[in-house]
C-alpha cells in the first residue's frame, strides 16, 4: 500500500522576501526571491509596466526680443509652414512641441496643435514644416507660440506647487532647466528660455511650498523659487538676507527647505558673513513669521517682534535629512559612526518659535532624499541598515533583510537614493544604485527599486532605473462611458468591465510619476509594459521604446521546504497546485530544484487558461498572410463563426482578438478581415476559443516528481500585457526515508 501525498497549502501569503534566516528555517510563505512582482491582500503579483506621460521641455531661443515667444507664423496648411524668430538649431526628423500656439487649436483631424509630439521637415535656418497630414483650423494670431524641443537631460525633481488658489500644478526639474504642466494644453511648459542649474545627475532637488509661491534647493546653485508670473523669464533665485541694513548677508544655498510654524526653514546652510562665504552643515535657519521672506528687509535677524533665527545643533555631527510627523518636525543630524534624531517643537514665542530636543540616537543615516512620511512613522535610509521612527521609539524594519544595506546598497551613491509612498498597493518605493552599478559614482544610476509593503510588512525588488520619483493628482476628466465608450468602437457596453474601469483613473487620484535619466516622465503602474510611448503625430516612436512597452519579467523564488523536517526524512515531491487568475495571454515558468544542486531538474510551462470552461482547439502554425490563415488540425469548426484567438507565442499581435472565421477544410481557416503579413513570425503554442476567457481564479497543476531533503521552486513570467496573480499553491508531499542512510 502506497504512502498518499500530504498537502502542504501556503495561502494568504504575506511574508514575502525573507533573508534573515536560513531558507529552509523561514515561514513556508516566504521567498528568497521576489523580483518584479509585489505582496498585497495575500497574494503576488507580476508589477504592472510604466507608460510614458510627457518630456521635458527645452525653449529654443528665438532673436532679440523674442527669446521664449519665438514663433512668428505658422500656415493652416497641411505640412504647415512654420517661420521662427531667428535661427531654430533644428533638423529634418528632429521631434518637436508647441506651447501657447493662439487661433489655431487643432488639424481637421481632430489633433491638437499645441502639446503634440511633431516631426519636422527643415527649409531653411528660420522655418520648417510639420508633417501633419492635414490642414490647421483657425487663423494664426501673430507672436503667439513657444518652439520646444527634448534635450533628454536626467530630471531631478517632480513637485506640486500650490498656487495662491491652493490648486495643486505639477512641475518638473531637470539637472539645467524647469517646466510646469498645462492642465488645458495637457503638456509640460518651459519655464524659461536659458540653463539655471548646474548640478550633475546626483544633485536632486528639495522642494516646499510656502506663501503661495515654491521654493527649490540642489545645494549646489542658489534657492530659487516659482510663483507663476515668470515663464519667460524662467525661477527667480532666491538669496535672502538674514542682517538688517547688510545686504551682502545671505544664504547661498541649502540641502533642504522646509516650511514650518508659518516660517520657511532652511538646513545645513552655506552662508556669506561678512564677506565671508562659510558651510554651516548643523544649521537651521528660519525667517520670520507669516511675512513674504522675499520683500526686502525680511529676513532679519534677532529683530525683537520678527522672530527670524538660527540654531545651531551638536557641533560634531552635520544636518542630513528632516521628515514631519503631524506638528512636530524630525531633524536628522550624524557622523560616520551614528545619527542623533532632534525633534523641532513648535513654540509659542513668536521671537523664539522653536524648540530642539533630542529625542534618539540610532545608526547612522546617510540618504537625505531616501526619507519617507509614512501616516504616523518615518523610514530612514543608512548604510548600516534601514530605520523607523514615530517620533519617539528608533529602531530597524530590515530584519527580514538584514545585509541589504551592506551588500546590496552601493555606499557611495547614498546621495542618489530617493523614496517615494505608493499608496495604491500600500507600498514606499526607494531608488536606489545597486552594489553592481557603482563602479564610479559619476556614472552610476538608480537601477531598482526597493519595494516595502508597510501593511504587511513584506518585501521585493522591482528593476526599474529612476532618478526620481513624485505623486500629482490626475488631471484628467472622470470616466464616463460617453467620454470613453465613444471613442472604443469595438468595446460593447458587456465588454466595458470593472478591469477596464480600474485602468482608467478618476479625476483627482494620486498618480505616481517617475523621472528617468533620458528626460522622460513616466506614469508609473500603468499598462503590461515598461516605457510604452504614446506615438507622435504621424506615428512617431520615440528611439529606444514600442507603443506596447517593453516585457517585464517576473522571477520568484520560493524558501526551500523540508516537510518532514521533524520525522527526520526525505521527501517526494509529487505535484504543485496554484490558484491563479485567468489570463489567456500569459505563459508561466516554473523550474525546481532539490537539496544543493544549482542545476534545475526540471522546467514546466503551463497557461493562465482554465481549459476545462471553455471549448477550444490548438493551434499548429499560423502563416503571415492576407487574410490571416491558421493550422489546427480537427478545428472543428464552421464559416462565419466568431473565435478568440489566445496564447500564442511569436505572433502576438493575435492574442486576445476576436475574428469572423471562414473555413478552408478540416486543419485551416482565415481570419476574416485580419492581415497578418507584417506581424511577428509565429513560434509556438496558442488556442482558438469559442467563447471569450475571463478573469476568473481557479486551480492548475503541475507534476514533479522528485526526492529529496530540501525542495525549492522558481516561477517566471515574461512578456508584454502578460499578467500573473497567485493566490495560493499547494505542494504535495510524501514521506521517502530517512535523510541520513550511512
Amino acid at each position: 500500500m502506497s504512502t498518499p501525498y500530504t498537502p502542504l497549502l501556503i495561502a494568504n501569503m504575506r511574508t514575502s522576501v525573507d533573508l534573515g534566516i536560513d531558507p529552509w528555517l523561514s515561514p513556508e510563505d516566504a521567498w528568497q526571491e521576489v523580483l518584479d512582482a509585489y505582496h498585497y491582500k495575500g497574494t503576488i503579483t507580476k508589477r504592472n509596466g510604466y507608460s510614458w506621460f510627457d518630456s521635458m521641455p527645452y525653449a529654443v531661443t528665438g532673436s532679440s526680443g523674442n527669446e521664449y515667444q519665438n514663433i512668428s507664423d505658422i500656415t493652416t496648411t497641411a505640412s504647415a509652414l512654420v517661420t521662427t524668430h531667428g535661427p531654430h538649431g533644428l533638423t529634418t526628423g528632429k521631434i518637436i512641441r508647441l506651447t501657447d500656439v493662439e487661433g489655431i487649436s487643432a488639424g481637421t483631424d481632430g489633433v491638437p496643435i499645441n502639446g503634440t509630439r511633431w516631426t519636422v521637415t527643415v527649409l531653411t535656418t528660420d522655418t520648417f514644416t510639420l508633417n501633419n497630414a492635414l490642414p490647421f483650423v483657425g487663423s494664426y494670431t501673430t507672436a503667439s507660440g513657444t518652439l520646444s524641443t527634448f534635450p533628454g537631460n536626467p530630471i531631478m525633481a517632480i513637485a506640486v506647487w500650490l498656487d495662491s488658489a491652493n490648486i495643486p500644478n505639477l512641475m518638473v526639474l531637470d539637472t539645467e532647466r524647469a517646466a510646469i504642466y498645462d492642465n488645458t494644453q495637457m503638456t509640460l511648459k518651459p519655464i524659461g528660455f536659458t540653463r539655471q542649474f548646474t548640478g550633475s545627475d546626483s544633485n536632486l532637488f528639495w522642494w516646499e511650498n510656502y506663501l503661495g509661491k515654491i521654493y527649490f534647493t540642489n545645494n549646489v546653485d542658489n534657492i530659487f523659487y516659482w510663483d507663476g508670473t515668470q515663464l519667460a523669464t524662467g525661477l527667480t533665485p532666491f538669496t535672502p538676507n538674514f542682517t538688517s541694513g547688510v545686504s551682502g548677508d545671505i544664504v547661498n544655498n541649502c540641502l533642504m527647505i522646509k516650511a514650518l510654524n508659518n516660517r520657511l526653514c532652511l538646513y545645513n546652510t552655506n552662508e556669506t558673513l561678512a564677506a565671508v562665504v562659510s558651510n554651516y552643515p548643523t544649521r537651521v535657519r528660519w525667517c520670520q513669521g507669516k511675512i513674504d521672506p522675499t520683500t526686502t528687509g525680511a529676513w532679519f535677524d534677532n529683530v525683537p517682534g520678527f522672530g527670524g533665527d538660527f540654531d545651531d545643533l551638536t557641533g560634531s555631527l552635520y544636518i542630513i535629512s528632516q521628515a514631519q510627523i503631524q506638528t512636530n518636525n524630525l531633524v536628522i543630524s550624524q557622523n560616520q559612526q551614528f545619527s542623533v534624531i532632534y525633534e523641532q517643537r513648535n513654540a509659542a514665542d513668536i521671537q523664539n518659535p522653536f524648540v530642539f530636543v533630542k529625542i534618539a540616537t540610532s545608526r547612522n543615516v546617510n540618504s537625505t532624499f531616501g526619507t519617507i512620511i509614512l501616516d504616523r512613522e518615518v523610514q530612514l535610509m543608512g548604510n548600516s541598515g534601514l530605520i523607523l521612527t514615530d517620533g519617539n521609539s528608533v529602531g530597524r524594519y530590515d530584519d527580514k533583510i538584514p545585509d541589504f544595506s551592506i551588500d546590496v546598497l552601493s555606499a557611495d551613491n547614498f546621495n542618489r537614493a530617493f523614496g517615494v509612498r505608493n499608496d495604491r498597493f500600500w507600498q514606499s518605493w526607494t531608488l536606489y544604485t545597486s552594489s553592481d552599478n557603482s563602479a564610479s559614482s559619476d556614472t552610476a544610476v538608480n537601477d531598482k527599486i526597493l519595494v516595502f509593503n508597510y501593511q504587511d510588512k513584506s518585501w521585493q525588488f522591482y528593476r526599474i532605473s529612476l532618478a526620481c520619483a513624485g505623486i500629482f493628482p490626475y488631471p484628467g476628466i472622470d470616466p464616463t462611458w460617453a467620454s470613453y465608450g465613444s471613442n472604443l468602437p469595438d468595446f460593447t457596453w458587456e465588454d466595458f468591465g470593472e478591469e477596464t474601469w480600474n485602468s482608467i483613473p478618476q479625476a483627482e487620484t494620486p498618480m505616481l510619476l517617475g523621472g528617468g535619466y533620458d528626460g522622460n516622465i513616466w506614469w508609473m503602474d500603468q499598462g503590461g509594459g515598461d516605457a510604452a510611448d504614446n506615438v507622435a503625430y504621424g506615428g512617431i516612436v520615440l528611439p529606444g521604446f514600442t507603443a506596447v512597452g517593453n516585457p517585464i519579467t517576473m522571477e520568484i523564488t520560493s524558501r526551500q521546504w523540508f516537510p518532514y523536517a521533524k520525522e527526520g526524512s526525505a521527501a517526494q515531491f509529487g505535484y504543485v497546485d496554484f490558484l491563479i487568475d485567468g489570463d489567456p495571454a500569459s505563459v508561466i515558468g516554473v523550474t525546481f530544484n532539490v537539496d544543493n544542486e544549482t542545476e534545475n531538474y526540471l522546467t514546466s510551462f503551463f497557461t493562465c487558461i482554465p481549459y476545462e470552461n471553455i471549448d477550444f482547439s490548438t493551434i499548429d502554425n499560423i502563416l503571415q498572410s492576407n487574410p490571416c490563415e491558421i493550422i489546427s488540425f480537427d478545428h472543428g469548426l464552421v464559416t462565419g463563426q466568431v473565435v478568440y484567438i489566445f496564447s500564442v507565442q511569436g505572433m502576438i499581435e493575435l492574442n486576445g482578438l476576436s475574428a469572423i472565421i471562414t473555413v478552408i477544410d478540416s486543419a485551416t481557416i482565415t481570419l476574416d478581415g485580419v492581415d497578418s503579413t507584417a506581424f511577428t513570425p509565429y513560434l509556438s503554442g496558442g488556442i482558438i476559443a469559442q467563447s471569450p476567457i475571463t478573469q476568473n481564479t481557479f486551480w492548475t497543476r503541475v507534476n514533479v516528481g522528485q526526492t529529496g531533503v530540501f525542495h525549492q521552486m522558481t516561477i517566471t513570467a515574461q512578456g508584454v500585457n502578460e499578467s500573473f496573480r497567485l493566490h495560493a499553491l499547494t505542494n504535495w508531499f510524501k514521506r521517502t526515508g530517512r535523510i541520513y542512510k550511512g
